[in-house]
């Protein structure tokens, strides 16, 4: 991406923006002109504040058919950032130019329990 918008291309995106630490968090992703466009499936492999805890593949959905993924997974209490890319389930990756997306969490408690269980 080479737009000059900062380091998140907006085919990721996060509601609410900024995530909330301890809640769960909305993620959308749209694979127009990206390299999963046109893929049957599309999994987010996410972590928090720097990849130091990393969650397994979280499948997205896309229930209208208008190739905009989304998932909802819950933020760990203790995350100051959320870390994410995409991938086809078969070793095609979008990690945003190698850059991956990384948005800021508020609230979140360095001494907190770091997996949340809604």
């Amino acid at each position: 991406n080479d737009d000059g918008g900062g380091p998140n291309d907006d085919r990721g995106e996060v509601s609410p923006d900024p995530v909330q630490a301890g809640q769960s968090v909305t993620v959308t992703y749209d694979e127009a002109g990206g390299p999963l466009d046109g893929a049957a499936m599309i999994n987010m492999y996410h972590g928090f504040n720097g990849w130091s805890v990393v969650q397994p593949d979280a499948s997205m959905s896309d229930p209208d058919g208008d190739g905009v993924w989304e998932v909802v997974v819950p933020v760990a209490g203790s995350a100051s950032e959320l870390n994410m890319v995409f991938n086809n389930g078969s070793g095609t990756w979008d990690n945003n130019a190698g850059q991956d997306w990384a948005f800021a969490v508020e609230g979140g408690d360095p001494g907190a329990d770091p997996l949340v269980v809604d």
